[in-house]
C-alpha cells in the first residue's frame, strides 16, 4: 500500500510560523506573511487570509502560468494533479470503478528571485459506457520547483480487474465472472495518495470498487450492489477555507435490488444502475465516478 509522507501524519492543516504560503490541484496554492508582498506575482487568483500567525497571501493557480519571484522567499505549497475518470459499465452485469485521487504533494520550499513554471493538470475523462469501452482516463500531472504530483489513475473498466496506476489508483469495475486475478489493486504514488480497490467477488449484481484517495485507500467490492464510497482525502485550509482535497472517486452500483452508487467527499459520486457516474468537483484532484450497471459512463476527475 502507498502511504502518504509520515511527516503530514502529524502537521496541522497550515505550516505555522514565519513561513509565506502558496497553492496547485488540478491546482497549486501558495501561500506568505504580508511581509513578502511583492515578492511573488502569477496565479489564478491572489487573496488574503488571516490566522494567529499573521495574515498571509495566498497564491492560487487553477491554470497553467509563471511565478515571478523577484527577491527570495520561503513559501508554503499545496500541489494537486488531476483526478482520474471513473469506469464504465459495458452490459447489465458490470458496474464501472471510480477514478483514482490525483497524487498531493504539500511543504515548505526556500524560491531565489527567477520565474517559475506553473503546469496545472487536467482531471481526466470518465470512459463511456458501452460493450468494448476502455478505463477512464488518468488526470494529467501538476508540477512546480521541479516537483511532480502524479495524476491519478482511471477507474476499471468492465472487462479488467483493476484500475489504473496513478497517484491515487483506480477502483476494480464489477463483472459477473472471467476474472483471474480479482484481488488486484491499481497502486498509488509513495507519498501523494493510496492504491484503488479491488474486485473482491464475483458477482453480476456488485457494485464497483472505489478510487484511492490522498488520505487513504479505496474499498474492495462485495456482493452488495453499492458501489463502494471513495478513499478519503484530506482537510486543509491553505485558502483560508476547509476543503478536502485528493479524494477518490466512488464505485458504480450494480444490478441488484437497492442499487446504488457509492459517495466521494469531494470526488464524483458511482451512479446507480441505469446512472452514469458523476464528476468530481473541480480543482480539487478528485476521482470521477463510476458509471453504474447496465452501460454507463464515468465521471470526470477533477
Amino acid at each position: 500500500m502507498s502511504m502518504r509522507m509520515q511527516d503530514n501524519e502529524s502537521r496541522t492543516s497550515r505550516f505555522r510560523g514565519a513561513v509565506p504560503r502558496f497553492a496547485v490541484a488540478g491546482l497549486l496554492w501558495l501561500s506568505m506573511l504580508t511581509a513578502a508582498s511583492g515578492q511573488a506575482s502569477g496565479g489564478s487568483e491572489v487573496k488574503e487570509t488571516s490566522d494567529e500567525d499573521g495574515t498571509w497571501i495566498v497564491h492560487i493557480f487553477r491554470e497553467t502560468d509563471d511565478l515571478v519571484v523577484s527577491s527570495p522567499i520561503e513559501v508554503e505549497y499545496l500541489i494537486v494533479a488531476g483526478g482520474g475518470g471513473g469506469g464504465p459499465s459495458g452490459n447489465h452485469l458490470t458496474a464501472g470503478g471510480g477514478g483514482g485521487a490525483g497524487g498531493l504533494l504539500e511543504g515548505t520550499i526556500h524560491l531565489a528571485a527567477d520565474t517559475y513554471s506553473i503546469v496545472v493538470g487536467d482531471g481526466g475523462a470518465g470512459a463511456p459506457g458501452a460493450f468494448n469501452s476502455t478505463s477512464g482516463d488518468n488526470g494529467t500531472n501538476s508540477t512546480a520547483f521541479d516537483l511532480t504530483a502524479v495524476g491519478g489513475g482511471g477507474g476499471g473498466r468492465y472487462n479488467d480487474a483493476a484500475g489504473e496506476a496513478g497517484g491515487s489508483g483506480g477502483g476494480a469495475a464489477a463483472r459477473g465472472s472471467g476474472v483471474t486475478d480479482p484481488l488486484t489493486r491499481a497502486a498509488g504514488t509513495e507519498g501523494q495518495g493510496f492504491e484503488g480497490g479491488a474486485r473482491g467477488v464475483n458477482s453480476g449484481t456488485a457494485g464497483a470498487a472505489s478510487g484511492g484517495g490522498a488520505g487513504g485507500p479505496g474499498i474492495d467490492n462485495v456482493s452488495s450492489s453499492v458501489g463502494r464510497d471513495g478513499g478519503p482525502g484530506v482537510t486543509r485550509d491553505i485558502t483560508g477555507v476547509d476543503t478536502v482535497y485528493a479524494a477518490g472517486g466512488g464505485g458504480g452500483g450494480g444490478s441488484g435490488s437497492g442499487s446504488a452508487g457509492g459517495q466521494s467527499q469531494t470526488g464524483g459520486h458511482g451512479g446507480a444502475r441505469d446512472e452514469d457516474g458523476l464528476d468530481a468537483a473541480d480543482n480539487t484532484g478528485g476521482g470521477g465516478g463510476g458509471g453504474g450497471n447496465n452501460t454507463q459512463s464515468g465521471g470526470r476527475g477533477g
